[in-house]
């Protein structure tokens, strides 16, 4: 989710709700409830703007931490199609959820480095062949999405 759209949002995050959040507006968040914060760039090769082993380590740790009763989590990053989705990929394999939606979705382009050392951090494996799988079908998407566009559809 767009950090922009989460902030101008009707949600009322309350004690069951936590937020996640790789924005550079995250400094404008005043909520009430639990969340963690860590800014980098969309990068998605290794670089010291880029989401780091101990960013991804912070991730984890808060999500292992947040109580049985937080029923809403909201991950947010700029524009809501690159960093964000990548993480909320990770998390749904970490709770043994499909992230198929994510990676069939036109809109999202995950970051492959953030949904890599998201699923490192929260000790989950991934092959390199179901990795290209999943770039594969992502990229399907948009290209479908494309084309459709272009037929008028």
């Amino acid at each position: 989710m767009p950090i922009k759209s989460f902030l101008r949002s009707s949600i009322d995050p309350h004690c069951s709700a936590a937020v996640i959040s790789t924005s550079s507006d995250a400094h404008e968040l005043k909520i009430s409830c639990p969340y963690i914060l860590a800014e980098y760039m969309d990068l998605d090769y290794e670089s010291p703007r880029s989401f780091s082993v101990e960013q991804a380590d912070g991730f984890a740790d808060f999500l292992k931490a947040l109580k049985e009763n937080t029923t809403d989590l909201y991950v947010c990053c700029d524009a809501g199609e690159s960093r964000s989705p990548a993480i909320a990929a990770a998390i749904h394999r970490w709770m043994a959820q499909s992230d198929a939606y994510i990676w069939e979705s036109p809109k999202y382009h995950p970051n492959v480095l953030c949904f890599c050392r998201m699923l490192e951090a929260l000790k989950m494996d991934i092959t390199d062949e179901e990795i290209d799988i999943l770039i594969q079908t992502n990229q399907s998407a948009f290209k479908k999405a494309i084309q459709q566009a272009k037929q008028g559809g």
